[in-house]
């Protein structure tokens, strides 16, 4: 369309700027901000950053994929976690009706992180029967089919913050309060590497052997 005087390309302008506003009242409706964009993950739209840990000094472990290693080893090393939260969209009937026996009650404490498809989570108790029982539902369903975020806490704060979870490209999160002996533990364990993070930059690489 061609504009030939400056109250065309005002109005023009308007109409563009009557889109934006729009768009901007379209995205408030689904509690976004334009600093918090979802993101198209396996198909389902994830929330970019709904976590406590994202920007606090912290250590990240890297390179773990292993779920059943994962669900194994967690348990070993003295974390103090009392709670152990999954969510999903994939799960199996098996998973899910194994995680429904394990469930137990009180509230959700994580922000959701899928926005669509709605999906399950599951608070259960941070113990070894329930490590144990995720580690032989690891032994034969794929990753997916447990969990797409997890988390860790103690009582109401968190320890472990793991969206996207066994994605290789994910890094596990946890809290700074965790020593640093036992994250190295928990990054060999996993057949993984650590980092520390100072706050949001990156402040330290260093890989542990597998």
């Amino acid at each position: 369309m061609e504009v030939s005087s400056f109250h065309d390309r005002r109005a023009v302008e308007q109409g563009d700027e009557a889109d934006e506003a729009g768009l901007r009242m379209e995205l408030r409706s689904l509690s976004l901000c334009w600093t918090d964009l979802p993101r198209l993950d396996a198909g389902n739209v994830t929330a970019s950053v709904p976590l406590r840990l994202w920007d606090q000094p912290r250590w990240e472990l890297l390179a773990v994929t292993d779920a059943q290693r994962f669900f194994e080893n967690v348990g070993s090393v003295a974390l103090g976690g009392t709670t152990l939260f999954l969510e999903g969209t994939s799960q199996s009937l098996a998973v899910r009706q194994s995680l429904e026996q394990l469930r137990e009650p009180g509230p959700y404490l994580p922000a959701m992180q899928t926005m669509w498809p709605r999906p399950e989570q599951w608070r259960l108790p941070f113990t070894s029967a329930v490590l144990e029982e995720l580690a032989r539902l690891a032994a034969t369903n794929a990753e997916p089919e447990l969990a797409d975020h997890l988390f860790i806490y103690a009582g109401d704060a968190p320890l472990v913050e793991w969206p996207d979870a066994f994605a290789a490209d994910a890094p596990i999160h946890i809290t700074a309060t965790v020593a640093e002996e036992l994250a190295r533990e928990l990054a060999r364990r996993f057949g993984g590497s650590v980092r520390w993070i100072d706050g949001a930059v990156q402040q330290r690489d260093e890989a542990d052997e597998r």
